[in-house]
């Protein structure tokens, strides 16, 4: 009596992570804020989850947080690599959970909207949270006023993003964690962008499809910062002038170095 052996080989779908932005958690993946993300990826019938990091925290903090989470998920389907799509500042906490030397391989990062760069946005909000700027004195460097307008958003307290990880977002991080690579360390990087001005007029198109970037209250800031990040590059803090007005009451001079 013989038994015969057989061998059989065949290829798995490596999982995928859904990381998310700042001032953001698990379900911003969700329909009504990405809409057919999730049915794509069911289409596809690959295996994914998502996880809540900490809305505000670095990207170190966010880095430990999705080390561990996303080892738990491999471990259950006994894999050693994932896939990870990451919006916004998740990009940036998985390059530096790359940077961790994870016991997984990050296959491919596919991000969107992630500043790489830093942005000039998180440039102008550090440099007012940490002056405590109420005052914006245009010299001829901002002709329409625009990092002007963005520095005079209002903050609230329960929206938006926040310290500290809005640090992590600004041009000087950026280069800093460049050089110690803890950013442009995973091979198969994919960066996706959008053009919210197709007709390159100046103003944010109308369509229904992408009006709802910017819904109801939200619209103003969301233009305002738009119009900062496409005219500028970076925002350096220079020096502070404070000046006492009466009853105790001051007001502070920021200037700023912008770079186009």
């Amino acid at each position: 009596m013989s038994v015969d052996w057989v061998s059989i080989e065949f290829d798995i779908a490596i999982p995928v992570v859904l990381a998310h932005g700042i001032a953001a958690q698990s379900d911003t993946w969700d329909d009504a804020t990405a809409p057919g993300v999730l049915s794509a990826l069911d289409d596809y019938g690959v295996r994914y989850t998502r996880f809540s990091a900490e809305k505000n925290g670095t990207t170190a903090t966010n880095a430990n947080i999705l080390n561990k989470k996303i080892q738990g998920f491999l471990d259950e389907l006994k894999s050693d690599k994932v896939h990870v799509i990451a919006h916004s500042k998740g990009g940036l906490d998985t390059q530096n959970l790359k940077a961790l030397s994870p016991s997984f391989e990050i296959k491919s990062l596919s991000t969107f909207s992630t500043p790489h760069l830093g942005s000039v946005a998180a440039d102008l909000s550090v440099i007012k949270m940490d002056h405590y700027a109420n005052i914006y004195s245009n010299i001829g460097t901002d002709p329409n006023n625009y990092a002007g307008k963005y520095m005079r958003l209002p903050d609230i307290p329960f929206a938006g993003p926040k310290m500290p990880g809005i640090r992590d977002l600004t041009t000087n991080t950026a280069s800093n964690a460049i050089q110690m690579r803890t950013r442009g360390n995973i091979r198969n990087t994919f960066s996706i962008g959008a053009d919210a001005d197709l007709n390159q007029d100046g103003v944010i198109q109308k369509d229904p499809d992408i009006v709802g970037l910017f819904p109801w209250g939200s619209r103003w800031a969301g233009v305002t910062a738009w119009q900062t990040l496409r005219n500028f590059s970076s925002a350096t803090y220079l020096d502070t002038k404070t000046q006492w007005m009466t009853c105790q009451v001051f007001m502070v001079h920021t200037l700023i170095q912008l770079r186009l």
